[in-house]
């Protein structure tokens, strides 16, 4: 919330899914070049999963819009007793 376009949010989710891009190729050429087993197919299946859902995310409405933010309003701190009523 430091002012910028929504669509800016969209940049981590690009930079997550080029990373889970390269993990995931990496762990395919290594699936060649060794025994398969049960832990490396598991992996790979999160790997899979995660490059897939990360590359879903969208915005809805226009990307270029800027929310108003106000500055937090400072409240006293609030101490629960136990055994008295919260209200």
């Amino acid at each position: 919330m430091r002012g910028l376009p929504v669509g800016y949010a969209m940049q981590d989710f690009g930079l997550k899914f080029a990373d889970l891009a390269i993990a995931l190729a990496g762990e395919i050429d290594a699936d060649h070049e060794r025994e398969r087993n049960a832990a490396h197919d598991a992996d790979i299946t999160m790997l899979w999963t995660g490059h897939n859902d990360v590359r879903s995310f969208v915005i809805l409405g226009d990307p270029a819009v800027r929310l108003p933010v106000k500055p937090p309003i400072l409240h006293k701190e609030f101490h629960h007793e136990p055994g008295k009523n919260c209200w």
